[in-house]
């Protein structure tokens, strides 16, 4: 319950500087763009510089997510103790909002980059387009929550009945995994879930990653 409710007062406190319904009705995430790029005509130099952007931006915004997540189990010690030190638990919770304040630019700024490589009627024709999952999903990084289990779906139009590379990162490193360990994971042990699809995948994971990866960063025991 600590660890939700504070979550939800950080949240509250970056969400005021950017609400979530100003990402949704005006900027258009890479995968909602990639969904219709047929429909709205996407060329190949749009493609190439989407791909880019988004590669680019996982790999910046991955590292400092790792940071904020080691930040926020810090704090959460902190307030578990039975004599919570007010001095360093306020300083610690700065620490968790600039880095989240930070993820939230960066995140601002690829999503602008993407919008800025649409002519203004591909973007028009994407609103019409776009399906209340579409908005809704506007996401790069899925948090999990203690209380939730984990679901792996995979798109068996997106991978052609072929399941995806697992990737679990600790603090002892990176390692692949396969089905039965997934099914087995208890949710409790993860931070973060990080879906990889097409040129991102296979950029970071070789061939591996040609029916996309999804990176589950488990909490450093």
């Amino acid at each position: 319950m600590k660890k939700s409710l504070l979550f939800l007062f950080l949240f509250g406190l970056t969400a005021s500087m950017i609400g979530q319904t100003d990402f949704q009705k005006d900027l258009f995430s890479p995968d909602t763009v990639m969904k219709y790029r047929s429909k709205i005509d996407l060329n190949a130099d749009q493609i190439s510089a989407i791909d880019k952007i988004t590669i680019d931006h996982f790999e910046s915004f991955q590292s400092i997510k790792w940071d904020l997540n080691d930040a926020q189990e810090v704090l959460y010690d902190q307030l578990s103790q039975s004599n919570v030190n007010e001095v360093t638990t306020l300083s610690q919770m700065k620490k968790v909002i600039d880095l989240e304040n930070k993820l939230k630019v960066m995140r601002l700024k690829m999503l602008i980059k993407v919008k800025n490589n649409l002519t203004e009627a591909q973007q028009i024709e994407l609103k019409e387009l776009r399906t209340t999952s579409d908005i809704n999903n506007l996401k790069f990084v899925t948090n999990i929550n203690d209380s939730q289990r984990l679901q792996v779906q995979v798109s068996k139009n997106l991978n052609r009945g072929f399941n995806p590379l697992y990737i679990i990162q600790n603090k002892e490193g990176d390692r692949e995994v396969g089905d039965d360990f997934i099914k087995d994971l208890d949710p409790n042990q993860i931070l973060s879930v990080t879906v990889l699809k097409d040129k991102a995948a296979i950029k970071l994971y070789g061939d591996k990653g040609k029916n996309g990866v999804l990176v589950i960063q488990l909490k450093n025991n």
